[in-house]
This record gives C-alpha cells, sequence and structure tokens, in this order.
C-alpha cells in the first residue's frame, strides 16, 4: 500500500516554519563586509535567523522594522555611526528593550563605559574570537528571556 506523503511534507514542512520563527532573530550592524558576512554566517550555523544592514543609519531602520531579538554593532561607521543608532534605539518604545552587543575596535575604558551608558548589554573588541561573539549573544539573550520571564511572572 502507497503511503500519502503530501500531507507529511506538509507537516514537516509548516514544523520547520514554527520552529524558524521561534529562532532568535539577530540583527548585524557593521560597514565592514567581511566582518559582517563573517558574523553572519557564524550566527546562522550557530542556529540563529540573521538580518544585516550595513551602517547605523540602515540598522536602525531595520530594527524598527524586523523587531530583532538582539543585535551586534559596530561602532565606527560611516552615515550614522553605533553611538547615535544606540542613543536612537532607546528613544523607539518598539526597540527601547532591545539588547546590543558592540563589537569594535575602539578599545579604552572610555569607550566602554560610554557605550554600556547609551544602553549596550556586553562590549567585545575587535579582533573578536567568534567563540566570544556566541558566548555574548547566549548570554544576552539568556539574560533577557529571564528578565521577560520574571516580569511575566510577577504579573501573573
Amino acid at each position: 500500500m502507497e503511503r500519502d506523503t503530501s500531507i507529511h511534507a506538509f507537516d514537516d514542512h509548516e514544523r520547520h516554519h514554527a520552529a524558524s520563527q521561534r529562532r532568535p532573530l539577530i540583527l548585524c550592524v557593521e560597514d565592514n563586509d567581511d566582518s559582517r558576512l563573517m558574523y553572519a554566517a557564524f550566527l546562522r550555523r550557530a542556529g540563529f535567523r540573521v538580518a544585516e544592514a550595513i551602517n547605523g543609519q540602515e540598522g536602525l531602520a531595520r530594527a524598527i522594522e524586523l523587531s530583532p531579538d538582539l543585535i551586534v554593532l559596530d561602532i565606527e561607521m560611516p552615515v550614522m555611526d553605533g553611538k547615535e543608532m544606540l542613543e536612537r534605539l532607546h528613544r523607539h518604545d518598539p526597540t527601547r528593550r532591545t539588547p546590543v552587543i558592540v563589537v569594535t575596535g575602539q578599545s579604552f575604558p572610555g569607550h566602554w563605559r560610554d557605550a554600556i551608558d547609551r544602553g549596550c548589554d556586553a562590549y567585545l573588541t575587535k579582533p573578536c574570537p567568534l567563540g566570544d561573539l556566541l558566548a555574548a549573544v547566549l548570554k544576552v539573550i539568556a539574560m533577557k528571556r529571564s528578565e521577560r520571564n520574571d516580569g511575566h511572572n510577577r504579573h501573573h
């Protein structure tokens, strides 16, 4: 007896689609093509959905449009730098609580403090080992989920 696989294929497709919707979306904002493509490919292989932007202005627009779960952000970029993007992210309700990991070549303590003061959740300096980026992404996502769950549990 021949089995009808069309229904099962549809079910598998739906399960895959639902699973992909649950995977966190990371927006990678980096003007250096090589760095952005490397981070994006690495994060996709690690199981995340990834969107990309080449400067802060495009990154801000994509963040508002896509509501990512996390943003990986360079600081030194043309058009709008990462500092201004951080400030603007925190002025918009839809992006105010979006976690941000800064990955930058700026390594002086003042730069780190400035980024933290502007609202970033983690700060990594270039060259950034991909394992360090993944560790920071996992830590920040876990922290934000824990905060959401704590807040949700307090209201119920």
